[in-house]
């Protein structure tokens, strides 16, 4: 458990271990959605992914804003002969979508000052905090560190900047302390599931720590999170699917013992237990795919831990409705993964038999 900011809106989310699982490989492919491509194209490959079930950040010795490619690795897996095959596997997470090919790369980033610019009029009101109590020998200097997340073209392509690393301490208004990470989750078809963490401390306060649940829209180019898990007004468009009633009573119980375990007289109040994230689930038997759905406890008052409940759910939201059954190339792959790993997610690419060549030999070569 661990020591959050007590905001109710935000979406907060926690990284989840899945069982790599091993079965052997239909002959035939299973339902997807339709090609996001022009005429001529075909469903030519899925890419499966993997995650370590231990997230590690990146190294961060150096100082500036670099990039590395994400902690994943990616399984090119092709239909040949009436069956899937696996023709080509490499480190990084590679996303299909229509007829393109990304890579998510992550962009660390350190930075440190130890001496604060000249005074300025207009300046941040957080930098003239600072000045107010520079005179504290016992004042460290500013630092900020962690990574962002990018989208790039591949395999030489435009950049998308998913959450964009600072490029300074002026980046984070002068924070003392500023961390950023994003983890990847998982993701069916064109969404993205990501946590991110960001930790910030002014100078002469305490800190604060936030968690935040996105859904990354992969064919549309933006960010989904409010239109599909929102609980603001109205509410995300998934959260009926996915944060029911029913549901809701089933992970009570538990989150009730919860309470009572770190504080016998703790009340609990069902309007401070919110959903809190979903990730997707790949099970060999029955071959399925599930949706396993965490709700987050409030306990409202500073320096309470938060506490979670998680549940499994085979209800889709329509736009995931089609990646329920398990994929051929998933069950193909998932006899493969290695210790220490998990499935994490699939893609499908869409793309002409001579663009998906082109494709598949530049994922190959590198």
């Amino acid at each position: 458990m661990t020591v959050m900011r007590n905001f109710r809106y935000l979406l907060p989310v926690l990284l989840l271990s899945l069982g790599a699982c091993r079965s052997k490989a239909p002959t035939a492919p299973g339902k997807l959605p339709p090609p996001a491509s022009s005429a001529g194209a075909t469903a030519a490959a899925v890419l499966v992914w993997l995650v370590p079930e231990q997230w590690d950040l990146p190294d961060l010795e150096r100082s500036g804003v670099w990039e590395v490619p994400a902690g994943a690795r990616t399984y090119w897996v092709a239909p040949a002969g009436g069956a899937w095959v696996v023709s080509g596997e490499r480190p990084g997470l590679f996303l299909a979508s229509g007829d393109r090919l990304l890579e998510a790369r992550l962009t660390p980033f350190h930075h440190q000052t130890t001496q604060l610019p000249p005074e300025a009029e207009g300046e941040h009101e957080n930098l003239e905090l600072c000045r107010v109590v520079t005179g504290s020998p016992d004042l460290p200097g500013l630092e900020a560190k962690g990574h962002g997340l990018i989208l790039r073209e591949f395999p030489d392509g435009a950049v998308t900047e998913l959450f964009r690393a600072p490029q300074s301490n002026a980046d984070t208004d002068w924070a003392q302390e500023y961390h950023q990470s994003v983890q990847l989750l998982g993701g069916l078809g064109p969404y993205l599931f990501l946590r991110v963490v960001d930790h910030e401390m002014l100078c002469g306060s305490g800190g604060d720590q936030v968690e935040s649940f996105h859904v990354h829209d992969l064919a549309a180019g933006r960010d989904a999170s409010a239109a599909l898990v929102g609980q603001g007004k109205p509410r995300g468009r998934w959260l009926e699917h996915v944060d029911t009633p029913e549901l809701r009573s089933k992970v009570t119980p538990g989150m009730k013992k919860q309470l009572r375990e770190y504080e016998e007289n703790m009340e609990f109040d069902p309007e401070d237990m919110q959903f809190f994230s979903m990730t997707p689930v790949f099970a060999p038997a029955p071959a399925a795919v599930a949706l396993r759905v965490t709700y987050r406890y409030w306990a409202m008052c500073r320096g309470c831990p938060s506490f979670d409940e998680r549940a499994l759910v085979d209800r889709f939201p329509p736009e995931l409705a089609a990646w329920r059954d398990l994929h051929p190339a998933v069950a193909l792959v998932a006899g493969q993964v290695p210790e220490g790993w998990r499935l994490a997610g699939v893609t499908q690419l869409s793309a002409s038999p001579g663009r998906a060549k082109a494709l598949q030999a530049a994922f190959e070569a590198r």
